[in-house]
């Protein structure tokens, strides 16, 4: 994704829900802004509440992780 706080993205919700909406969408890395510390940690917790609660496949997002620890291996 790009910036998940950006303008445009305000009537999707807040981060958490921005984020959900991202991965339910396809996304396998959603990108935080470094301005909203807390940014980050909201999404996980967000993308996890969502993964326990059946809202996104455990199984799509274990593929999801294993796909951005791959990219992170290659680029090093």
């Amino acid at each position: 994704t790009d910036a998940i706080e950006a303008g445009a993205l305000e009537s999707f919700g807040d981060t958490g829900e921005r984020s959900v909406a991202a991965a339910a969408a396809g996304m396998d890395i959603i990108l935080c802004s470094a301005r909203q510390v807390a940014q980050g940690q909201a999404a996980v917790d967000a993308l996890e509440a969502a993964v326990a609660d059946g809202q996104l496949d455990r199984g799509e997002a274990l593929h999801a992780l294993q796909r951005v620890l791959a990219l992170r291996r290659q680029a090093g």
